[in-house]
């Protein structure tokens, strides 16, 4: 049992690393042009937001660039593990795409860091709260993939349905601009039960707002009840899939 468990972990991990350099890239050409494709995303994000749409230059006294950065990062996780498990294929274990974006999700938050140090605005015990975020993404993620997965096996159709919604779930997660920006009662609410949203503006809390963990509780249970409500669903589905 203790071999087999070993073997399995050991397959996992090299499957993941296998999944990570198909991701960043397997040659220096590759990284050099994945790395410029994620920057050229985000400062066309940043330049469409900023000088066409005329968003504030300062939020929270942190330039734009910092304050999109903060959730970019983040989104990114998301968009990775959600759009992988969309095209899942079923001869594959769903653990390696959470695992192997896990890593690149890590390793892009190490870089955030960085540049915000370089900026000039000091780590504190506040980052401690982007572990918290980054385990909390995990296993939300993590429940989103099975629920997809077995949505998948039920219907095809009823996923791609479904992948439609992914684009305004993630534009309507604060990437772009914080719950004070909005003035739509209903937008607002929207964003409030928006899983994303509780854990992009997690992030910002930890890097920008420097406010604790549970300084917002209502977001916080709304985000608890959406994982308990995924689970149930995801039990369901399950119990469907083994009667086919």
């Amino acid at each position: 049992m203790g071999e087999s468990m070993k073997n399995n972990i050991k397959d996992i991990l090299q499957l993941s690393v296998e999944e990570l350099k198909s991701k960043v890239g397997k040659t220096k050409y590759e990284i050099f042009l994945n790395i410029f494709k994620m920057l050229l995303l985000f400062f066309s994000l940043w330049i469409l937001f900023v000088h066409f749409l005329g968003f504030n230059v300062l939020k929270n006294s942190y330039p734009y660039v910092l304050w999109l950065l903060s959730g970019f990062v983040p989104c990114i996780y998301v968009l990775d593990v959600l759009i992988g498990s969309f095209k899942y294929k079923y001869d594959k274990p769903f653990e390696v795409i959470n695992l192997s974006s896990f890593i690149l999700f890590s390793i892009l938050t190490f870089i955030e860091i960085i540049i915000f140090r370089i900026c000039g605005y000091e780590i504190d015990f506040y980052y401690f709260g982007i572990i918290v975020y980054m385990i909390l993404s995990f296993v939300f993620l993590q429940l989103c993939s099975i629920l997809i997965i077995n949505i998948g096996k039920i219907s095809e159709k009823l996923n791609q349905f479904l992948y439609l919604f992914l684009i305004p779930v993630i534009c309507f997660s604060g990437l772009f601009f914080s719950k004070a920006d909005l003035h739509n009662k209903i937008l607002k609410m929207f964003l409030k039960i928006n899983p994303i949203y509780y854990l992009i503006h997690g992030f910002r809390k930890s890097l920008i707002y420097k406010k604790g963990l549970f300084t917002q509780p209502v977001l916080f249970a709304n985000f608890i009840i959406v994982n308990i409500v995924i689970i149930l669903i995801c039990f369901i589905l399950n119990k469907l899939n083994k009667r086919k």
